[in-house]
């Protein structure tokens, strides 16, 4: 592996109720929630990924139906 860690922010934006959360939950935790619970404001998750030859850290920012209002 390389020694350097490549760092990778990911902004998810769009329309209200259209998936963004439903993917970065099935991403981080392979997991689905069918009950629909609005993004207030921004959420942020990390994950450290071990490729074959270099370590990606992502970071994943997920946006509520108020984002343009934010300063995203």
């Amino acid at each position: 592996m390389s020694s350097g860690l490549n760092k990778y922010k990911l902004v998810f934006l769009g329309e209200q109720a259209v998936g963004k959360t439903s993917i970065i939950t099935r991403f981080m935790y392979d997991t689905f929630d069918s009950n629909y619970q609005a993004t207030i404001g921004i959420d942020f998750l990390s994950k450290t990924m071990y490729l074959e030859d270099r370590t990606v850290r992502l970071q994943l920012w997920d946006t509520g139906k108020d984002y343009g209002r934010i300063g995203v």
